[in-house]
């Protein structure tokens, strides 16, 4: 997979203002759920309300946001996709709060599925995971990040003092719902999210060695979906160290920038040490535009794709490790 390089200085700005961009230019399906994931009190979802500063919604007003004709009941549970311990449910108690938090929405998908975020730690250092960036024939990644999360909210001492863990364990639930295969690639809108991030944007690309199964598109414009505008808003409250983002299958690190950059590339071979995936890994010519890990180098962070070996096994125990030494990575 090649990358596009940065297109410099304006755009890295652009990146940092993107959601006063986005405000002004009124885009709508996004900006409504940017201002505060408000949530259904009645239904217990413990929410994020920390979109735009200084702007909250009331429980109405989200609701009003929320497209009316919700999704039927899921037939699909999120402890269902993990073959680990499930997730334990958390209560806000005066013992956990502070260490563990989640899972806390912080948007909603084109059908009205949450965004689930779960914080492993309390120290000022933050790190971030990714998975189900690709919903269907990926599930694997979301399956990995159940497992991640079961495992350390049992073992939250795993997470180093002074440093805090998020993971998002998928960023495209509709296309999570979708059948296990190509169909569940993009999103509800047949938007490929991995290619809706204002940093080297393009409404179309060179199909020459990239996945080409099913007519997908970069989205309206920049940003155009609230899957994408609302890990935008959340990363850029919660400045972080480095983010990993899952994908399978094709094993390895692709650190962000062509050619790479040189924070993003150390965090490669970092990870590479400790997990045994290849560094550099396998390219096939694809012409990368408008990704996750571009847009969030220009936050100042090192961003890194991960690629799975195949798209049925999580690979625990080698991941476990892997996020074990993102947490004690330093720049």
């Amino acid at each position: 997979m090649q990358r596009r390089s940065n297109a410099g200085g304006c755009q890295r700005l652009f990146g940092a203002l993107v959601l006063l961009a986005l405000v002004a230019a009124s885009v709508v399906s996004g900006a409504s759920l940017l201002k505060g994931a408000a949530a259904r009190s009645a239904e217990g979802e413990q929410v994020i309300t920390d979109g735009l500063p200084g702007e909250t919604l009331s429980i109405q007003e989200m609701e009003e946001t929320i497209t009316a004709t919700q999704p039927a009941a899921n037939t699909v549970s999120p402890q269902s996709l993990s073959t680990h311990t499930p997730v334990p449910s958390i209560t806000a108690t005066a013992t956990q709060l502070p260490l563990l938090e989640g899972p806390m929405v912080i948007g909603y998908s084109i059908e009205g599925r949450p965004l689930e975020v779960h914080r492993i730690g309390t120290g000022p250092l933050a790190f971030m995971v990714v998975a189900g960036i690709h919903g269907g024939y990926e599930v694997n990644t979301v399956q990995l990040a159940d497992e991640l999360i079961s495992y350390f909210y049992q073992h939250p001492d795993q997470v180093p003092e002074g440093t805090r863990l998020y993971i998002l364990r998928a960023m495209n639930m509709d296309g999570l719902y979708k059948p296990d295969d190509a169909d569940g690639r993009a999103n509800a809108r047949q938007v490929d999210l991995n290619r809706n991030f204002p940093v080297d944007w393009q409404v179309d690309w060179r199909r020459t060695g990239c996945w080409d199964y099913r007519e997908i598109n970069a989205g309206e414009m920049p940003a155009s979906e609230p899957e994408t505008i609302a890990l935008m808003a959340f990363v850029l409250e919660h400045p972080l160290v480095a983010l990993i983002s899952y994908h399978s299958a094709a094993p390895g690190f692709y650190p962000s920038g062509s050619p790479p950059h040189a924070d993003s590339a150390a965090l490669a071979k970092h990870l590479a040490a400790a997990s045994g995936y290849p560094y550099p890994a396998r390219r096939t010519g694809c012409q990368m535009t408008g990704t996750l890990v571009d847009w969030v180098h220009t936050t100042g962070a090192a961003a890194v794709d991960v690629e799975l070996s195949n798209h049925w096994d999580t690979e625990f125990e080698v991941n476990r490790k892997l996020v074990l030494a993102l947490l004690q990575w330093r720049p």
